[in-house]
């Protein structure tokens, strides 16, 4: 049985939720590591072709919204 994804206040993130940007036809997901409480989120993304996937410190803008699967 298939399983929504619900929001997550960022302030609760957890290892494994995902980050989600989308408007219009421009998007973007990264999974969330961890992070401090100033905003800087350790994350495995994919960056591109010539990048691949890296684990790396980046932010999130407020266009961001956190999601969890239901019964991680």
């Amino acid at each position: 049985e298939a399983v929504a994804p619900f929001d997550v206040a960022v302030i609760n993130l957890k290892t494994g939720d995902a980050l989600v940007y989308n408007s219009g036809s421009a998007g973007h997901i990264y999974i969330y590591d961890h992070g401090d409480p100033w905003g800087s989120h350790w994350a495995y993304e994919a960056k591109g072709c010539s990048y691949g996937i890296v684990h790396d410190v980046r932010t999130a803008s407020s266009a961001y919204i956190a999601i969890r699967h239901d019964g991680w």
